[in-house]
């Protein structure tokens, strides 16, 4: 497991930091390629990491929510009683949501920013009040959903430097932000 950094912006924010401690680096530098200016490897860098913030919210935002990513992101055991409950008011037992209405908000495009610079992104995510509550002995939800896995990880990297090698052949600035959302 591959520890990432969580902010909490404010009581009803979640900001995942995709890129701030080395956890994705890019074996790729503005001496890779021939003529790079620094100025446009910064600019590259700052769309590239922005592709790499909406790829982790729609490819593995969603797998937080269902019982196999629970298992795989290692997240704290729920008790008998609130799963049995869960069960019983909502027929599911998945992670991270009781009624729904947390993973509705969190994956929703429209709730969530990806800011960039050219040394990472973040994803702030809008969520219920209740994903940065922890109570006595509860699980952190705010920490368990801004896990990422060495795979993801790498999956990460590997399409930071496809991001920027697209950018470094392409001379047009317009050719240049194909992709790019917001």
């Amino acid at each position: 497991m591959v520890p990432i950094t969580h902010k909490i912006t404010t009581f009803d924010k979640a900001r995942v930091t995709i890129q701030k401690l080395g956890l994705v680096q890019s074996g790729l530098s503005h001496k890779s390629f021939t003529g790079m200016t620094k100025r446009r490897w910064n600019a590259m860098l700052k769309i590239a990491w922005k592709t790499v913030g909406w790829h982790w919210h729609k490819h593995m935002l969603p797998k937080h929510f269902t019982e196999a990513g629970a298992r795989e992101y290692d997240y704290a055991k729920r008790t008998d009683g609130y799963m049995s409950d869960k069960m019983s008011k909502w027929g599911h037992q998945n992670p991270l949501s009781w009624s729904g209405d947390m993973e509705a908000e969190a994956r929703s495009v429209s709730k969530t920013n990806v800011k960039s610079t050219f040394k990472g992104a973040g994803v702030v995510i809008t969520a219920p009040r209740y994903l940065n509550q922890v109570y006595g002995n509860g699980p952190n939800k705010a920490l368990e959903l801004s896990r990422v896995t060495q795979a993801e990880t790498d999956e990460l990297a590997k399409l930071l430097d496809k991001e920027l090698t697209r950018m470094a052949t392409t001379s047009s600035p317009l050719k240049l932000m194909r992709g790019h959302r917001k």
